[in-house]
């Protein structure tokens, strides 16, 4: 198992915690799932970090992609393109990302720009 994060300290001064990124590789039999976690917030200054991410790990051999937004407060547009665009790029491969977890208010963003059908849902 391999894992890729991206870590920046929270300022003393924030109140919420700033953006932070998990990857865990999962290479076995039944296949290769990569788990992502997004935590914090995704201010506009941070979508660079976001879309940086995206790319070191879009290229990973997975067959399985799940993705964790239950704890991000907070997503500027920036960064929702980002996830959007992550998405459409598994999907030109014929798999899938998986939304496992998610805050309701970003939920709510996700269906009301129309971008929640680029990602798969679990039940």
């Amino acid at each position: 198992m391999t894992a890729i994060k991206i870590d920046n300290s929270p300022k003393p001064q924030s109140k919420i915690p700033d953006f932070n990124a998990s990857a865990v590789l999962d290479f076995n039999r039944r296949g290769n799932q990569v788990k992502l976690k997004l935590e914090g917030a995704i201010p506009n200054d941070q979508a660079d970090a976001l879309r940086d991410f995206l790319k070191t790990v879009v290229d990973v051999p997975g067959n399985r992609w799940t993705l964790q937004l239950e704890e991000v407060a907070e997503v500027c547009h920036r960064g929702l393109h980002e996830l959007v665009a992550f998405a459409r790029a598994i999907r030109r491969r014929g798999q899938q990302v998986e939304i496992i977890t998610i805050q309701p208010h970003l939920r709510s963003a996700l269906l009301e720009l129309d971008t929640g059908s680029h990602f798969s849902w679990k039940k």
